[in-house]
């Protein structure tokens, strides 16, 4: 049930480069195991480590924007706390919450908050555009 790990095009951006494809198997690993019903502990073990596991690639990220003065900056500590959110979430719900609205939500953190926000940034583009 891959679904990101299919979408990852090469940038030339070593920390993008790097972190979407980990990012994205951990996702996908995650979501899997969501379907499969996997138990809630090993789910939620799982997220913490994608919690911190993606600490550094954020902050990288933050470093880049600051750099080029991207209009869009990101907050490191609001993207982490909104995968906490999801994670508490499921640790209150999740005996109760179908398994395909957990994947749906955990796919849309990645997707907007990892891999939509790196290819709509303008610095990343001219990059990408170079090569």
């Amino acid at each position: 049930m891959t679904f990101l790990i299919d979408e990852i095009l090469p940038t030339g951006i070593p920390f993008i480069d790097e972190g979407h494809p980990l990012i994205a198997e951990t996702v996908d690993t995650i979501c899997e195991d969501l379907a499969c019903k996997k138990p809630l502990e090993d789910i939620l073990t799982q997220l913490d480590g994608l919690i911190e596991n993606i600490e550094p690639y954020l902050s990288a990220k933050g470093q880049c924007r600051s750099r080029h003065a991207c209009e869009a900056q990101i907050h490191v500590n609001d993207i982490i706390s909104r995968l906490r959110e999801l994670r508490e979430t499921l640790e209150s719900f999740g005996a109760a919450m179908p398994p395909s609205v957990a994947i749906l939500e955990l796919r849309q953190w990645a997707a907007l908050h990892v891999f939509r926000d790196d290819v709509s940034c303008k610095s990343c583009a001219k990059v990408r555009t170079k090569q």
